[in-house]
């Protein structure tokens, strides 16, 4: 999913600014006051308040107060390479990224504020490295980001990542609770697709649980049906980013490479190999095609 751009700070809560707006500059952040004034310069923020330095046109240095009440939103330095910056990020220099996002949240309720999304990045990968001390430090972050980020779309992401964070804590019938309640309501196509993947992997956790619990199933007239239901709604989560118009392609291949997981470890061999056949010829840009033809040329 995209992510928005951000600026690059100095110390814990100044930005990279750069001279007064009547100077040249190749990086600067410009603050747009509720009134239409603009002042841009190095910022810091203690609380509601924003100081603002800068060089005036005769070379004086300036120091100026800003409300945050009065600011209408702030054009920060660098905004167009956040993205790229961030999609470099891995859990071997996650310890850099949370320094990073340390350093940005003061700003998270400014309007063009990019914080939330150097959150939304050190999140995942917290939740990724699979440990329930990173899951509840990710929660951390996403408890901020839902309560002061600026951005709904920020927001969104912040309620999609709970619910792993919560399956990751072991909170596992809080987690299928926010999954189905954020499935009903009316967010966009890429949200839906991440959580029907986070939901399917609450329902796997179930479905071992099961099969641990019922090793003759098959033999049982009453918990076969159980066991069908919950199978498909297992395929059905991990297939929906697939068949929903809107899904990004990152998440359909993520959640058509643990579909093609999922039948093969539970004996559906060929219809997990044409799910990875699907993968290979639809999505071969993604990181999963690869990981789909070893799967393919191991069996």
């Amino acid at each position: 999913m995209k992510l928005l751009a951000a600026c690059l700070f100095v110390g814990a809560t100044s930005i990279v600014g750069a001279q007064a707006s009547g100077a040249a500059a190749s990086a600067q952040d410009v603050i747009h006051t509720k009134t239409g004034l603009e002042i841009s310069g190095i910022l810091t923020r203690a609380g509601a308040n924003l100081t603002v330095r800068f060089q005036s046109p005769t070379g004086a240095q300036i120091t100026q107060q800003v409300p945050v009440a009065n600011v209408d939103r702030i054009d920060f330095a660098g905004a167009d390479k956040v993205e790229a910056e961030l999609a470099k990020y891995d859990a071997a220099t996650l310890p850099m990224l949370l320094q990073k996002w340390r350093a940005r949240r003061d700003w998270i309720d400014i309007p063009e504020s990019p914080s939330g999304a150097y959150g939304i990045c050190a999140a995942r990968l917290l939740l990724e490295s699979g440990s329930p001390q990173a899951a509840s430090a990710a929660r951390e972050i996403l408890d901020l980001i839902l309560a002061k980020d600026w951005d709904s779309a920020h927001r969104d992401r912040a309620r999609t990542l709970v619910i792993e964070s919560l399956r990751r804590t072991g909170k596992h019938a809080e987690a299928l609770k926010a999954a189905h309640e954020f499935l009903a309501t009316d967010a966009t196509p890429e949200s839906k697709a991440e959580v029907n993947y986070y939901l399917a992997l609450a329902l796997i956790d179930d479905y071992r649980a099961f099969l641990a619990e019922n090793p003759r199933w098959e033999a049982d007239p009453y918990m076969r049906p159980k066991r069908d239901l919950l199978y498909n709604e297992v395929l059905d989560c991990l297939l929906a980013p697939y068949l929903r118009y809107g899904a990004p392609p990152e998440a359909t291949a993520q959640s058509l490479l643990a579909a093609t997981n999922f039948l093969e470890e539970f004996g559906e061999h060929n219809e997990a190999a044409a799910l990875a056949q699907d993968i290979v010829k639809i999505f071969p840009a993604q990181p999963e095609a690869a990981q789909a033809k070893k799967f393919l040329e191991a069996n």
